[in-house]
C-alpha cells in the first residue's frame, strides 16, 4: 500500500470512529430473554442506570460487568437493536441461569474423628439475588448452627438488608505464631445481628447495624458475657469483567462498638482492607491485598485470625487482638471447561501481629495452589493451596470457599 493509499485508509477510520461516537443511540430500553428463576423487575431496577446512555462499546462492557458481578448467570449476550423510527436503542439480552439452590451434606472421618453435617442455600432467593444460609454441623469437638439472609439494595433509592444468627458450642485451641499450644477454652455461644444497606454512590455503599451476642467460657473468672453492639462499614470500589476473570478494584472499611454488661465495660474492634487486582493479560492478572483487623479491650473470643487479613501462612488456632496482612502476587488462567474455569496462583504474604507474649512479631511467606470458579452453579471459588511461612519454616496446606455473609 502506498503512503498515499494508506494516508487516505487513515483518515477514512478516523471518520468511521467518530462516526460511531456521533451517531450512538441513546438506550431507552432492556429486554430480558431466557430468565427462569431471577425476576425481570429486578434486572430492570439493577441496570436502569444505563438508561438514556449512549449505547457505546465501552457502555455495553459496563452492562456485562454489572451482570458478570451478579453472580449468578452462566452465559450473558447483549445484543443491541435499533427501534425503527425513533433513533433510540433497545438492549437485547439473553441470559442463561446459574444453578443458585445448593443442599450441601458433607461427612469426613481426620485422624479418628468424625465430622458431618448440611449446609443449604439458596443465592438468587425470591429471583432478586437474595442469599439464604441454613445449615448445621457436628463433630467431637463442635456444634454449630447458623441462619443468615441477605440483600444488598439494587439501586440509590433502595435499601438492602442482612440478618445472621448462629450458635455453637466449642472447645477451642489457641496457639502462639509457632503453633504452640497456649490456651484451651470451652465455650457456648449465641448471636444475632441485623443490618441496613444503601448505595451512596454506584461504586459507593454503607450499612448500619445492631446485634447482641451472649456467651459462657468455663475457664476464666468472668466466665459469662452478654454484649450489645453497634456497627457500621463502608465498601467503595468498582468491577471489571474481562471475559476471563471478574477484577475487583476495592476499599473497605468497618468498625463496631461492644458493651458487655456483665463487665460494664466497652470494647471495639475496627478492620480495614484494600483489594487491587489488574489483568496483565486477558488470562494473566496481578492480585494484591493489604489488611489490617484490630480489637480493643477484647476478651480472646473476639480476637482475630489469618483468616480476616487473607493469608495462609500462619496457625489456623492462631488469634491475635492486632493483626495486619499483605499479599501480592499473580494468578493464571489455565482453561475454561463446561462447568467452570481452573487457575494456578501463586503470591508471597507478610504479616505483623501481636503474639501470646504481647510483643509484636513479623513473618513472611509464600503461597500457590489452585482455583476452580463454577460456571453452572452459583457459588464462589474453591481454593487448594499450599503455604510456607520462611520466618518459622512451616507448611501448611488450605482448602477454602469464598461464601461470606
Amino acid at each position: 500500500m502506498s503512503k498515499k493509499n494508506l494516508k487516505k485508509f487513515s483518515c477514512c477510520l478516523f471518520f468511521i470512529s467518530l462516526c460511531s461516537g456521533i451517531f450512538a443511540a441513546p438506550i431507552t430500553k432492556f429486554n430480558f430473554y431466557g430468565l427462569k428463576k431471577t425476576d425481570q423487575s429486578y434486572l430492570q431496577h439493577t441496570l436502569e442506570g444505563f438508561l438514556q446512555q449512549e449505547d457505546t462499546p465501552e457502555t455495553l462492557h459496563n452492562i456485562e460487568t454489572i451482570l458478570q458481578a451478579e453472580g449468578i448467570f452462566e452465559e450473558i449476550l447483549i445484543q443491541p437493536e435499533e427501534i425503527p423510527q425513533t433513533g433510540q436503542t433497545q438492549i437485547n439480552i439473553t441470559l442463561k441461569e446459574k444453578i443458585t439452590f445448593i443442599p450441601v451434606p458433607f461427612a469426613a472421618v481426620s485422624n479418628g474423628k468424625f465430622m458431618g453435617g448440611a449446609i443449604v442455600m439458596n443465592m438468587n432467593a425470591f429471583g432478586n439475588k437474595t442469599m439464604l444460609m441454613s445449615g448445621a454441623m457436628f463433630s467431637s469437638t463442635e456444634t454449630m448452627a447458623l441462619f443468615a439472609i441477605s440483600k444488598q439494595p439494587e439501586t440509590k433509592n433502595s435499601l438492602g438488608y442482612s440478618l445472621f444468627t448462629g450458635f455453637s458450642r466449642q472447645k477451642i485451641r489457641l496457639a502462639n505464631l509457632r503453633d504452640e499450644d497456649f490456651l484451651e477454652l470451652n465455650h457456648i455461644g449465641a448471636k444475632i445481628s441485623v443490618a441496613l444497606q444503601k448505595k451512596l454512590s454506584d461504586s459507593t455503599m454503607v450499612s448500619l447495624g445492631i446485634g447482641g451476642s451472649g456467651g459462657y467460657v468455663k475457664q476464666f473468672e468472668d466466665k459469662t458475657s452478654l454484649t450489645a453492639n453497634l456497627s457500621g462499614e463502608l465498601n467503595h470500589g468498582k468491577n471489571d469483567w474481562n471475559g476471563w476473570f471478574l477484577n475487583i478494584r476495592a476499599l473497605k472499611l468497618s468498625g463496631e462498638v461492644h458493651y458487655d454488661f456483665f463487665k460494664n465495660t466497652p470494647f471495639q474492634k475496627a478492620k480495614g482492607e484494600i483489594i487491587f487486582q489488574h489483568p496483565l493479560t486477558q488470562r494473566l492478572r496481578l492480585c494484591s491485598s493489604l489488611s489490617q483487623s484490630m480489637a480493643n479491650n477484647a476478651s480472646i473470643i473476639e480476637w482475630s485470625g489469618e483468616n480476616s487479613v487473607g493469608i495462609t501462612i500462619l496457625p489456623t488456632d492462631f488469634k491475635s487482638p492486632n493483626i495486619s496482612g499483605a499479599t501480592a502476587g499473580l494468578e493464571l488462567a489455565l482453561k475454561k471447561f463446561n462447568f467452570g474455569l481452573i487457575s494456578l496462583y501463586g503470591n508471597y504474604q507478610a504479616v505483623y501481629a501481636k503474639d501470646t507474649d504481647e510483643d509484636f512479631k513479623f513473618c513472611q511467606g509464600a503461597a500457590c495452589g489452585t482455583r476452580l470458579y463454577l460456571s453452572k452453579i452459583a457459588f464462589p471459588a474453591f481454593a487448594l493451596g499450599v503455604s510456607r511461612n520462611f520466618t518459622t519454616g512451616d507448611f501448611f496446606w488450605s482448602v477454602s470457599l469464598g461464601a461470606s455473609f
